[in-house]
Formats: C-alpha cells, structure tokens, sequence
C-alpha cells in the first residue's frame, strides 16, 4: 500500500508526524484556492475587450427545460450539494453548449472544437518561430511570448468567471446556474486512507497587461516556464528592455511549446535527443521486473507508441534516432536480468505486421 511518510514545505521544512503532514496539506491548499479578492474594477477591464458571441438562438437552447421523463423521479429532489446532481448538471450543460462551442471560443483556442488538432496549433507556432529567428530585414523587430498559467483551473476567480460569461452573452438565469453548480463545491482530504479537514474554495476551475490580467482573473503567470522570443532584426537596446519590463526570459534552443521542441535547428539528433532519454527511464524501470516477452511486447508498443507517435506527428525524426531507439527496445525484448539473451531474430523482421509474421 502506498502512503505519504514525509513531506516539505516551500521553505524547504519536512514534515513526518501526522498533525504536521494535516497541517501542511491543508494549508496548501488553502493558499490555493483562497480569492485574491480582486475590484471590480480590475474585474471589469480584464473583461472589456471580450465581444458578445451568444445570441437569442442560442441561450433559448441552453435554457430549454429537461424533461422529466429522461431523468429517474428521484433526480428532481437532489440539492446541487449533492454530487450526482453536479455532475448530472455538468453534463447537461456540456451538451448543450456542445453545438454552439465553434461559435463561442476563437479560432485559435483549438481546445474543446470538433476536428481540431493539437498539431495546429504546434505547427503555427514553429512556423513562426522560424519566421522570427531568420527575420533579419527591416528596422523594425517583432516579439513572441509564450505564457504558462499557474494552476491555470484552479485559480480562476468566481467574480471574474461571472462576468466573463455575462460578457460573452449568456443570459442571467445560465450564468446564475453555472454559479451556483461552482461556488457549493467542498472538499475534504485523504492522508494514507484517513480522512481529514474540510475547504470550502472561494475561487478554482505582472507586469503591465499582464498584471492586470493577473488581478482580474486571479491566474499567476508561472514566469519560470514563460519566455519571450526575439526577431534577429529587434536591436540589442530594446531587447534587454523587454526581458526587463516583462520580468521573462529568452526563449533557449530546448524550451518548448506543448510537448514538442518550438524550434529545430541542423543537430536534429540532438534536440529530439529526449526522446530516446525518456524511452531509457522506462526500460531501466521494466527492467527490474520479471517480464515475459509477451509482457514486454505490450510495453514496447504502448511506449514506444506514446512517446515517438505524437511528436512524429509534426516533425521527421533523424534516422540515427530511430536506429538507436530501435536499439535499445531489440535489448530489452531480447535480454533479461540475468543474462544477455541472443537476438534469434532481426529486429525489422520483428517490426513486420503480424500477418507477415511479425509482432
């Protein structure tokens, strides 16, 4: 059975004793989950460049009533406090959104959009990282920022979450529904199977602009994973004042955007290098275990599979890679903890479909 013996706070203190290891959770995530209490003011311009997309049409869909014949009887006398009730509310009203999403989130929020990949918006943002890193023409040089939202969900304060959606166009009695399935929520905490604690959330799903966004929203940009990626042309002066004015740092060769590296360059082998890292930790933890070669087969293919598909997907891996991917999995397949077994057969005939006589 797993459990939680010890754990440090951000000062670097460890906790080891049952009142301590409480203490320090709920604390957490109190700190979490604890309204910044932002004006309304604030509230109001982080808001105030959002444009009406709900019409008429669609709020009579969100509003029509559920018939009572498609939920059990003891349905209608739930308290939204109760958690089927959530979560049959929740669903409801993803459903009906469902139809209407493609005209409510902008074209470049691929999230949530029927069709739309997260390969879209990957390539939009290699292509121009590479636009801005040979861009050397003109006088005048262009600037990319790539933000990470700290507890992105979490953090979202209720009043602007209110407002956004008053802004967007829903009507009253939606947005007072929505409300009221957000701010009932609490929770309670489990430490090693014993339960403990109660947190009622007042909110959850710096410089410049974005502070004001940041006292609007109530989200944190997490500066540690944000950068900022500079044309070849923006001159030297007035590239130190925006790493200073906006407290980020440039963007480095391994940064990257969504999973995958945001920019290549001629050593390919070394930039998708972390691929084959990544295949290599798995390996040494499997190969701690007593597995069959059945067994191996079904992790070689669903991690090999995970790790190499999706950035395949987008970008063509350099066949020296490849080769010693292909390495490392012929070994483990082959050997095991006591001995280096012999390769009986090539790895590519291996790699053949299984109505070839391949696995």
């Amino acid at each position: 059975m797993n459990q939680i013996r010890k754990l440090r706070d951000g000062s670097g203190k460890w906790f080891n004793d049952t009142e301590g290891l409480q203490t320090l959770i709920q604390q957490l995530f109190a700190e979490v989950y604890r309204s910044s209490s932002p004006s309304i003011s604030d509230m109001e311009e982080g808001v105030e460049a959002v444009s009406r997309k709900v019409d008429a049409r669609m709020n009579q869909a969100l509003l029509q009533r559920t018939l009572k014949r498609k939920l059990p009887r003891p349905c209608f006398r739930w308290p939204l406090s109760n958690p089927p009730a959530r979560m049959i509310a929740s669903k409801t009203i993803a459903n009906r959104l469902k139809p209407f999403l493609d005209e409510i989130i902008s074209q470049n929020q691929s999230a949530f959009i029927p069709s739309s990949l997260i390969t879209d918006n990957i390539f939009l943002a290699f292509e121009l990282n590479h636009y801005l890193h040979t861009k050397t023409w003109g006088t005048k040089g262009h600037t990319v920022i790539k933000l990470d939202i700290s507890k992105t969900y979490d953090k979202v304060e209720w009043g602007f979450l209110e407002r956004m959606l008053t802004r967007l166009g829903f009507d009253f009695k939606f947005v007072r529904f929505v409300m009221s399935c957000v701010n009932i929520v609490s929770y309670s905490f489990l430490l090693n199977g014993c339960e403990f604690g109660s947190l009622t959330p007042t909110r959850g799903l710096r410089q410049g602009i974005l502070e004001k966004y940041e006292r609007a929203s109530g989200q944190m940009v997490n500066l540690q994973k944000s950068t900022v990626t500079l044309s070849k042309n923006t001159p030297t002066f007035l590239r130190e004042d925006i790493l200073v004015i906006l407290s980020l740092r440039k963007e480095e060769s391994q940064d990257r955007y969504l999973g995958l590296p945001s920019k290549v360059g001629r050593s390919r082998s070394g930039i998708f290098a972390y691929l084959k890292d990544r295949f290599w930790e798995k390996v040494k933890g499997w190969n701690e275990k007593n597995l069959s070669q059945a067994g191996k087969e079904v992790l070689i293919k669903a991690v090999i599979q995970a790790i190499l598909t999706y950035a395949m997907s987008v970008f063509r891996l350099p066949d020296s890679l490849i080769s010693k991917i292909h390495s490392l999995a012929s070994n483990f397949f082959w050997n095991n903890k006591e001995q280096t077994k012999i390769h009986w057969i090539a790895w590519k005939h291996l790699c053949m479909r299984k109505f070839d006589g391949g696995l």
